[in-house]
């Protein structure tokens, strides 16, 4: 094996001096390596064997060709066949273990008998010690190459690549797993005719596999890895059980630095590059040699080589074959195959599956949220209910639209019964209840109009009356709430507590139970102002509902007091809506005027004008008020021209309000469109204290909260 340098038959093991700069042998009798001037290192063990030495019966020794930690190697002659052979000689001081295993690279290799694989003449035992006779190799390895001229052309790689799995899969069918392929165990020669060969050699790690895939022989301890890190599969990094797929993926590993002149994977220490064998990913090739062209069909076979998983890998070194590129006879070009790169295809088949499931699961959630999730408490039913509810109600209004009222009369009354069964929210029975309503009186069914007018009294009185429970309950708790952190929680929850009590106040007075109102208002403020203190616009906000609900009940007297603690508050409150305050004096000055405090009056509607006139953003509605306020109180004084002044600027006003409402609303649906919801409403008891003719529109929405 002359030519070979020494240091690529690490593996092949001796006793020698060596070189610790550049890893030469010599003989023992040199103390200083002639390269690089350092100091030779004797290696322990039985002395080598000089040159005309006869070992064997036939063996003619000629020189030391290498040596390792265990064995020589000697190039030699054999006498009678006159052939020069290479002799592996393994030293005596040996264990059993590394004798074993030396058999086993006899017999791995006599069992192999390929061009494409180093030929074995010869083994036995010489003097206690084993030996081992092979064909002597005139030439380089890949290792020798890649040093000298950093890389391979793809043209030539592709070659060597071919040569190398015809090798490996004839090795493969006989059972024999390599397991230290590496490019220092690839060796190119070159026939009569200058054409480059390639041998694969030193099965030294190799082991033979019996026909069910078993080791035949067990030749290291239990968690022992043989083999190169650079080159080392996943699973013998990880001492798993291996087969001809971890060649595979050392392939895989040549290949790579062949091509791009660096290993796929690289960490500062073996166990480093070990661990990235087992988790890391190599650069793709135009980072790893920006400024090479090589085939991407070439690439991806590379990258199909080195995944991490056995089962994705390619499975037989044939396979490879089948999919390298065809080297041009004539020009030597490649004529490239089309070959999926797996890291991209992986990451394109991930990103469709990813998608896949996602839409899949949330589809999954969606469906079970549609027919399993009840909603809140305050409207009870799922959302498959509600949506199938709400495409009934769109239907009845359709056929209503098209004048099928018996069959919109059919649908309407499918939708009652769901809103009374499966609902809790009375907001849909109600909206519901309005539609057969209109249906009805368009539809000139007199009889079934009285009845569904019963139903809608029954149904707002109902909601009303669950409302006023919900709403007495949180107050309770509001009350009640002592446990740490319950002061923040509640005076968070104290504005939602006022809208409600708004609509349940303005609910009962239109019922006229203007008491029952009045009797929750005092309560609300109690609690509230024990929450948030007296001075808070929260508590001013239910002074002034207290003060309209004594408003009604022509209770003046007991409504004032609540209106000037409101407008104290506010004043005080800067940042608070001005509309509120200008209000609270708007009350005031009609209490006072028709109690006859006409100079408190006077002051309290002239400074809420003034306030109303003033204002950043105009309200014309709060201004509107405070105009026939004013108007009214100029006229019960005597100051009719005044009055009429007023009067006159609220005509003006309420012209301007129609007109830019003429503008935006669009013009009424005739008969046959879609009639508007009309929420029934009992009569009021009348006020007491009533400003000049306002323009009061008591339009009602219909609480879908319940």
């Amino acid at each position: 094996m002359a030519g070979i340098k020494q240091t690529e038959l690490s593996n092949w093991f001796g006793k020698l001096k060596t070189c610790p700069k550049c890893d030469s042998s010599f003989s023992d009798s040199i103390e200083t390596c002639p390269h690089d001037g350092e100091e030779l290192v004797l290696v322990s063990g039985r002395s080598t064997l000089g040159p005309g030495h006869l070992f064997a019966g036939h063996y003619e020794i000629l020189s030391i060709l290498g040596r390792g930690g265990m064995s020589v190697v000697y190039r030699a002659r054999h006498k009678l066949m006159d052939r020069i052979v290479a002799i592996k000689v393994l030293q005596g001081d040996a264990d059993q273990s590394a004798i074993e295993r030396f058999k086993q690279e006899a017999k791995s290799a006599s069992l192999l008998n390929h061009p494409n694989i180093i030929s074995i003449y010869d083994f036995g035992l010489f003097n206690e010690q084993a030996y081992l006779v092979m064909d002597c190799l005139e030439g380089k390895t890949i290792a020798d190459i890649l040093e000298s001229d950093g890389r391979i052309s793809p043209d030539r790689s592709v070659e060597i690549f071919r040569q190398i799995c015809l090798g490996l899969d004839a090795a493969h069918r006989h059972g024999v797993v390599h397991r230290d392929l590496k490019p220092s165990n690839i060796c190119l020669v070159h026939d009569e005719n200058g054409h480059e060969h390639i041998k694969i050699v030193d099965f030294g790690i190799a082991k033979l596999l019996d026909r069910t895939g078993r080791h035949a022989l067990q030749l290291t301890q239990t968690g022992e890895v043989f083999g190169s890190p650079l080159y080392m599969s996943p699973e013998q990094c990880s001492g798993k059980t291996l087969d001809n797929r971890s060649d595979i993926y050392s392939l895989g590993c040549l290949m790579y630095e062949c091509l791009t002149g660096k290993p796929p994977i690289e960490g500062d220490n073996a166990y480093e590059t070990m661990a990235l064998h087992i988790s890391g990913t190599p650069m793709d090739f135009a980072k790893a040699c920006p400024n090479i062209k090589i085939p991407a069909s070439l690439e991806a076979i590379v990258f199909r080589c080195l995944e991490k998983r056995p089962i994705d890998r390619y499975q037989s070194a044939a396979e490879i074959i089948s999919d390298l590129p065809v080297v041009q006879p004539v020009s030597g070009s490649l004529k490239v195959k089309s070959v999926a790169h797996p890291v991209k295809h992986k990451k394109e088949l991930f990103r469709l599956r990813l998608g896949f499931w996602t839409v899949s699961t949330l589809l999954a959630g969606f469906l079970t949220y549609m027919a399993l999730d009840h909603g809140p408490e305050n409207d009870r039913g799922t959302v498959l209910e509600k949506t199938i509810w709400n495409f009934e109600t769109t239907l009845a209004q359709t056929l209503s639209d098209w004048h099928q009222y018996d069959a919109a009369k059919a649908v309407l009354a499918q939708v009652e019964d769901t809103a009374r069964k499966r609902f809790s929210n009375k907001g849909r029975l109600i909206t519901c209840l309005n539609m057969q309503y209109n249906l009805y009186k368009r539809a000139r069914m007199f009889e079934d109009l009285e009845a569904v007018d019963d139903r809608i009294a029954m149904a707002q009185e109902a909601m009303l009356a669950e409302n006023c429970d919900k709403l007495l309950k949180d107050l309770d708790e509001i009350n009640d709430y002592d446990t740490k952190g319950g002061a923040s929680v509640k005076k968070v929850l104290a504005p939602y507590v006022v809208y409600r009590l708004r609509l349940v106040v303005n609910g009962l007075n239109g019922q006229g139970k203007e008491l029952r109102a009045e009797s929750i208002l005092l309560k609300a403020h109690q609690v509230l102002a024990d929450l948030l203190g007296p001075k808070d616009p929260l508590v001013a906000d239910l002074k002034v509902l207290l003060a309209e609900s004594y408003q009604r009940q022509e209770k003046g007297f007991k409504a004032r007091p609540y209106l000037s603690d409101a407008l104290a508050i506010y004043k005080q409150n800067t940042s608070d809506d001005e509309r509120k305050e200008i209000l609270a004096l708007l009350h005031l000055g009609q209490i006072d005027r028709d109690s006859n405090n006409l100079e408190a009056a006077k002051d309290e509607l002239g400074q809420a004008l003034k306030q109303a006139e003033n204002m950043p953003v105009q309200d014309n509605h709060l201004l509107l008020k405070c105009l026939n306020s004013n108007a009214n109180f100029l006229d019960r004084i005597g100051k009719k021209d005044e009055a009429a002044k007023l009067l006159s600027r609220a005509s003006e006003l309420e012209k301007q309000d129609d007109a830019a409402a003429t503008i935006i609303e669009p013009a009424p649906e005739p008969d046959s469109a879609k009639p508007q919801i009309e929420p029934k409403i009992k009569p009021q008891t009348t006020p007491q204290i009533k400003p000049a003719p306002e323009k009061i529109e008591n339009k009602q929405p219909i609480n879908m909260d319940g």
